[in-house]
């Protein structure tokens, strides 16, 4: 997305409406697709170095359309927010590819959680 001619990263926060956020990982991690797997391995091991044992969900995209990628989910107060998109095989994702996978994900993974439970979507930028 761009404002007067410049790009700019795109922010995704997930607000849960009733404060649960169990539903909320709970949803997201059963709408995981065959391009977007969730990685319960590299969740655990960045878990180990939270100071105040933070809830992540890791996602990676896998798919042949977008650049590879994973995708971090931290969570914050009642909700989550991405806090990272990390390339797999490149140096850096440039500001359109980091917004296409982030909406991609939004579109194939949060939308449809969402219809499961209610939490409140913002996709900034």
């Amino acid at each position: 997305m761009s404002k007067l001619g410049i790009e700019v990263f795109q922010d995704l926060t997930l607000a849960s409406a009733e404060g649960d956020l169990s539903s909320t990982r709970a949803a997201l991690i059963n709408h995981q697709t065959c391009d977007w797997v969730r990685d319960s391995d590299q969740e655990a091991d960045m878990r180990k170095h939270t100071l105040g044992g933070d809830d992540i969900i890791l996602f990676r995209y896998v798919g042949a359309d977008l650049p590879r990628a994973a995708l971090t989910l931290w969570e914050r107060g009642s909700g989550y927010a991405v806090t990272n998109i990390v390339p797999a095989k490149q140096v850096q994702l440039s500001v359109s590819e980091y917004n296409s996978v982030l909406q991609d994900f939004v579109d194939q993974v949060v939308k449809p959680a969402q219809s499961e439970v209610s939490f409140i979507l913002k996709l900034t930028g």
